[in-house]
């Protein structure tokens, strides 16, 4: 996720279920400026205990709307959260509302392997992202997995 998102010095992030902490402070030590949310108090208060006091930590659900303004970010990641959704509409609208316009969507999950591969193409790909296929989340009896990474850039609040 780290190599994906390059240079990010004084960049707001938003790390979309950040868990305990880990890729918010490997961000914050890159420079980015980081706001994290995690459905999960108690993994909150690990990150808070990682990122120090003053860290921006907020619980908030990812299915739900995001307590956050439209375009308050120049990226959001969100690593091995989406593979648990059900549904993803929701919760890529409103990561894509929180983003500014040229902003990124950097995401990681795991996919069974019959699933299709990008949701999004990445920002050096010039196909438009209407003709890609949706990510399919992995099924409860998927038997094997694959990790990818997708990145998407926003003009306006539409995938490009």
């Amino acid at each position: 996720m780290l190599k994906l998102a390059g240079d990010v010095h004084g960049r707001r992030i938003l790390d979309a279920g950040c868990g305990s902490g880990p890729l918010s402070e490997a961000l914050q030590a890159r420079g980015a400026i980081v706001t994290g949310f995690d459905s999960s108090p108690a993994m909150i208060e690990l990150a808070r205990k990682r990122l120090g006091e003053d860290a921006d930590l907020r619980v908030a659900d990812i299915s739900l709307p995001l307590p956050f303004a439209d375009g308050a970010f120049d990226d959001v990641v969100v690593s091995l959260v989406l593979h648990y959704l059900e549904d993803w509409k929701v919760p890529l609208s409103e990561l894509r509302r929180v983003l500014k316009p040229g902003g990124r969507l950097l995401a990681v999950a795991l996919l069974s392997t019959g699933a299709s591969a990008v949701a999004a193409p990445p920002a050096s790909d010039p196909s438009p992202a209407a003709a890609r296929p949706g990510l399919a989340p992995a099924g409860a009896g998927a038997r094997t997995s694959t990790r990818r990474a997708m990145s998407c850039r926003c003009k306006g609040g539409t995938p490009t």
